[in-house]
């Protein structure tokens, strides 16, 4: 009885092959009537920007502008002052290099609310910790940070040197930081100060509110100056000079004033953020210093309005 079954299972295993090799296709499926011919569309990443200021700090607390006044500058921008032109502020028990500068300040850590500003995806190379033997300038270390971005109240904005794979909130979200070190690059352009850029260097996140803010903007018609560091400002003008090597593009405004925005390292790669010369764009966003010039970072296509000269 067993042999029986044993050869009536293989027959129908033989037969099931055949079946199946009998229903082999010579060409593949014409698939062109699957789906609707559809229609091309760029990726939007609106943000809500508002000219209404933030409703932190709460009234007899101290904001992000209390804060910046009693820790920063750090260090100086004279270059013949070796040992405090890449000084690092840190908290009394913080254990960083003496190649750091040695600045303890007892006003850190501190912890500061502010609403997100720039998503966390800014791409920002800043001298290292680790400056040549005799402090000559440039120094031969970096650091890189690939998702630095901005905070802000209604006092102030700071930078915030960031890495991370993911990004642990996004523009208009509130967050809380412990900070625990701070830092200034400094610039000048031939001997001749024009301003120091204020970073959080290290920092903790205790907590993350989701969608607590619009982004507050100022408009501005001319060009940008120290006055505008780490605040977000909108301008709109005709592209009159695009620098790919940096994507970097400058405005002129209506007033003649000359304006750029920097677009970051990710949005440079897509064709939904490239204007051309003549086109005329509204870019909102933070104003960072670096290499000394003023720019405003944009890295969502929703900080960019762009219409074509074509």
């Amino acid at each position: 009885m067993s042999a029986l079954v044993s050869q009536t299972r293989a027959g129908f295993a033989v037969l099931l092959f055949v079946s199946g090799c009998a229903d082999v296709r010579d060409e593949p499926v014409d698939q062109s009537d699957w789906w609707g011919a559809g229609e091309d569309a760029w990726v939007e990443e609106s943000i809500d920007f508002t000219d209404a200021d933030y409703a932190i700090p709460a009234g007899g607390t101290g904001g992000i502008g209390d804060f910046s006044d009693s820790v920063y500058p750090v260090g100086t921008w004279d270059r013949s002052d070796s040992e405090n032109l890449w000084s690092i502020k840190y908290a009394p028990g913080e254990d960083f290099s003496a190649d750091c500068g040695g600045l303890e300040d007892d006003a850190l850590p501190h912890e500061l609310e502010g609403i997100v500003t720039l998503h966390p995806a800014w791409y920002i190379k800043s001298y290292g910790c680790a400056p040549e033997p005799d402090r000559s300038y440039p120094p031969d270390s970096e650091e890189k940070y690939y998702s630095s971005y901005f905070i802000e109240d209604s006092t102030g904005g700071l930078f915030v040197l960031f890495d991370s794979r993911v990004a642990p909130f996004t523009v208009g979200d509130k967050v809380r930081l412990k900070v625990r070190a701070v830092r200034s690059n400094h610039w000048d352009d031939g001997g001749s100060y024009i301003g120091s850029q204020d970073m959080i260097y290290a920092h903790d996140i205790l907590s993350v509110e989701r969608d607590a803010s619009a982004v507050h903007y100022t408009d501005v018609d001319g060009d940008l100056t120290i006055d505008h560091i780490n605040r977000v400002v909108r301008v709109t003008g005709a592209i009159v000079e695009i620098d790919e090597s940096f994507n970097n593009y400058t405005v002129e405004t209506a007033s003649g004033g000359r304006v750029a925005y920097s677009l970051g390292l990710d949005l440079g790669r897509r064709p939904s953020a490239k204007a051309e010369l003549g086109d005329v764009v509204t870019a909102t966003g933070p104003v960072l210093l670096s290499y000394d010039i003023f720019t405003i970072s944009i890295a969502q296509v929703g900080q960019l309005d762009i219409a074509s000269a074509n």
